[in-house]
């Protein structure tokens, strides 16, 4: 909440992604890509299991292909 303060009161800014991932870079010790990388692959895991969890898909596939092989 302080840094959220600090951004409104130094820049006018409004809390956004940039912000929470310098924040969590500097907590978790990252570089600001590290931070925005795993920031954005987190929110794209619980994404899909929200999409997952409301399509009443349960169980997770197994991650093989069991389609035709290609000709070769």
């Amino acid at each position: 909440m302080a840094a959220i303060g600090a951004a409104r009161d130094i820049g006018g800014y409004e809390p956004s992604f940039s912000l929470l991932g310098g924040f969590a870079g500097l907590k978790l010790g990252l570089r600001s890509r590290e931070a925005t990388f795993f920031l954005a692959r987190a929110a794209g895991w619980i994404a899909h299991a929200i999409e997952q969890s409301l399509g009443g898909e349960r169980e997770r596939h197994e991650p093989h292909y069991r389609g035709p092989l290609p000709g070769l």
